[in-house]
């Protein structure tokens, strides 16, 4: 997907905003370095809007801002994002554990009721 991002010049700080995906906001010292912050603070800001469960907005065409005040005196970039990186489908993994691991994993995900796979997910995405 590619999104329009509001870039400003201030004395040599780049800062930037993603108006389609709201906070998203970062700053550097070069273009290349804007274009690698900016993507990561969406893709975390497209995480929790997943973890949420609630959709991820389109990217607008610039033109929705062009009149808009607060981008007068921005130029924009446009910023590709790979949101395959944030997909929920299922991938299968091979992992090797321990067996005394492997019979403690299993034993846990049987008392919460959860498959070892289900398990594992909830406990990743239940971390700080």
């Amino acid at each position: 997907m590619r999104y329009p991002v509001a870039v400003w010049n201030t004395e040599g700080v780049y800062s930037a905003e993603v108006p389609d995906l709201p906070g998203v906001i970062t700053e550097a010292n070069s273009i290349e370095e804007l274009e690698s912050s900016v993507k990561e603070a969406a893709f975390g800001w497209i995480e929790c809007v997943l973890d949420e469960n609630k959709a991820i907005p389109k990217p607008s065409y610039v033109d929705k801002y062009l009149n808009n005040p607060d981008y007068q005196d921005c130029l924009w970039l446009f910023v590709d994002f790979s949101i395959d990186e944030l997909s929920d489908k299922t991938e299968r993994v091979n992992i090797t554990l321990p067996a005394r691991v492997l019979r403690k994993l299993d034993n846990q995900a049987k008392r919460a009721g959860a498959t070892r796979s289900g398990y594992i997910a909830s406990m990743i995405l239940s971390a700080p």
